[in-house]
């Protein structure tokens, strides 16, 4: 408690802290006599939501802090930022997790990108006492001048989550007690997964196919706070002190600050299951009528085998090279890899390579079947599944007349 009381004290009686091209400080008073002890006390603390956008690094919100002093005429967003750099992409699939940090922005620059696209912006005000808000601010500005690397890897750690952990870290002798939590924040990762990109079919469906055993993990709540849930989960939620005492984690309802009106129930009709039930229905038609649209037939197989050797290098890629920890017991590696084209590129004129396609048929088949008892496949995956398994099947059989002729 002396540390803090401290670390506040010095952090008052110094000049300025440089952070994002602008002065940014724990607020001293001006001469309007608003202090106490030589610090401001008009300062506040809020949660800023921002809603969903339409990009994949968009489509779960965001979530900052607005730090506030009118005495000392300070108004700053500190906003966890990405780091935008290919090395940082390539980590995230090799490592399973990225750096960002925090960076203090006025407001006229953090509203900027949220306006164009049409977001909503609501804030939050936190019912911290005014000893937590100067230490809250002083840790903010330590990140935001250190440009202190936190990781971002989606299922434990992001934006929300890391705006609530450094929030949690400046109570002083207090903590955080949730009270009932939505569905989607009591069972696994993925669960969270699904709650949490819920209106982005294709998104969701990428995810959940990449996301392999760890997905059964049932996590923290701290880990699986998203912006969408985070105003109704500390609604429900209180700050708790030594003594028990308890009071709520915001004051009042949250105040507009941008009312966008952008909504991912916009999203188009195309969803995974709908496109692969199209693309089953193509398969069958044109082996029904596999003779007369011979061509056409041979055009859709070559297809299917581009796209199965490239889910199959990606696949590889990330077995080989990945050590993301939500990739092992991933299950569709065994579907989508580099050996049917490597087989089709030597051996395909063989006889015996009708058994390859029935060997692929089998695996097909078994997939399909286990879909509704492995929780990783949707039923988008399985109809994928068939289409490969109509065109495979019929090419061993095929192969077989041919044989006997």
């Amino acid at each position: 408690m002396l540390l803090l009381l401290r670390s506040i004290v010095f952090a008052a009686i110094t000049t300025c802290i440089v952070a994002g091209g602008y002065a940014a400080q724990v607020p001293l008073p001006d001469d309007s006599g608003n202090a106490e002890g030589g610090l401001a006390n008009d300062i506040s603390a809020s949660l800023v939501v921002c809603g969903r956008g339409p990009r994949l690094i968009s489509s779960f919100g965001h979530c900052s802090i607005h730090m506030s002093c009118p005495s000392a005429n300070l108004d700053n967003y500190y906003t966890y930022l990405i780091l935008a750099s290919p090395d940082n992409v390539k980590r995230f699939f090799k490592e399973g997790v990225c750096t960002g940090h925090f960076e203090a922005q006025k407001w006229d620059e953090f509203k900027k990108d949220y306006v164009e696209q049409n977001r909503p912006i609501t804030e939050y005000k936190l019912n911290l006492t005014t000893d937590e808000v100067r230490h809250l601010w002083l840790n903010l500005d330590r990140e935001t001048y250190n440009s202190t690397s936190r990781e971002y890897s989606f299922l434990h750690s992001q934006c929300t989550s890391i705006c609530a952990d450094i929030i949690r870290a400046s109570l002083i002798n207090e903590r955080i007690e949730y009270g009932e939590l939505p569905q989607g924040l009591t069972g696994t990762l993925r669960d969270y997964t699904n709650h949490s990109v819920a209106g982005y079919p294709w998104y969701l469906f990428c995810f959940q196919s990449i996301l392999g055993a760890e997905g059964e993990q049932k996590g923290t709540v701290w880990e699986k706070l998203a912006p969408a849930d985070i105003y109704p989960v500390w609604s429900g939620a209180s700050i708790v002190d030594a003594a028990g005492n308890r009071r709520p984690i915001f004051i009042g309802d949250g105040q507009m600050l941008f009312n966008g009106t952008y909504s991912p129930s916009k999203a188009s009709p195309l969803t995974p299951t709908v496109c692969f039930a199209i693309l089953l229905a193509l398969a069958l038609l044109l082996t029904v009528f596999s003779k007369k649209l011979r061509k056409i037939t041979w055009a859709f197989d070559a297809l299917l085998l581009c796209l199965q050797t490239a889910l199959g290098l990606f696949f590889a890629w990330l077995l080989l090279f990945s050590k993301a920890s939500w990739l092992p017991g991933n299950l569709l590696p065994i579907v989508f890899n580099p050996i049917p084209i490597l087989l089709w590129i030597f051996f395909h004129k063989k006889k015996w390579f009708r058994w390859v396609y029935a060997g692929y048929a089998v695996v097909l088949a078994v997939m399909i079947i286990s879909t509704p008892f492995l929780p990783q496949l949707q039923w988008a995956h399985a109809l994928l599944f068939a289409t490969f398994l109509v065109r495979v099947t019929a090419l061993f059989l095929n192969s077989i007349k041919t044989n006997k002729k």
